[in-house]
């Protein structure tokens, strides 16, 4: 299925990097961010 990720409405505690990683990881796997 189709899946978008509102960055705008998302909060998170970047650890090392952690955030980064994790956009990466949802793109990867197809995921919209918006």
């Amino acid at each position: 299925f189709h899946t978008t990720v509102r960055l705008d409405a998302c909060r998170g505690i970047n650890l090392n990097g952690s955030v980064e990683t994790m956009l990466n990881r949802m793109r990867d796997a197809g995921v919209t961010l918006a």
